[in-house]
């Protein structure tokens, strides 16, 4: 085994990239938004469907309900509505 001595590189900057660049995600929440309760197919030939909308508004702990169908082909459909809320959760 051969070592090879070095300094470390300078540290990061201490400032999380999240909430920099915006997702397009974002947009899909906010359109939803003005359709409570009716589902709306966000994407369709989707290879990895956990990642994306379903990170977002998991991680983000969102009102809305993501769901995924597969389609013949192997790929997925992904599905997400807003969920409806009553005038009493609204005011919590």
């Amino acid at each position: 085994m051969n070592i090879s001595w070095q300094d470390p590189p300078p540290s990061g900057t201490g400032v999380s990239n999240r909430g920099r660049k915006r997702s397009k995600y974002w947009d899909v929440l906010d359109e939803l938004s003005k359709h409570p309760g009716k589902w709306a197919i966000v994407e369709d030939k989707v290879v990895n469907p956990t990642g994306g909308l379903y990170s977002i508004v998991r991680y983000n702990k969102l009102p809305f309900e993501v769901t995924t169908r597969k389609n013949p082909d192997g790929t997925f459909a992904i599905f997400a509505r807003k969920k409806e809320t009553s005038a009493k959760e609204e005011s919590l």
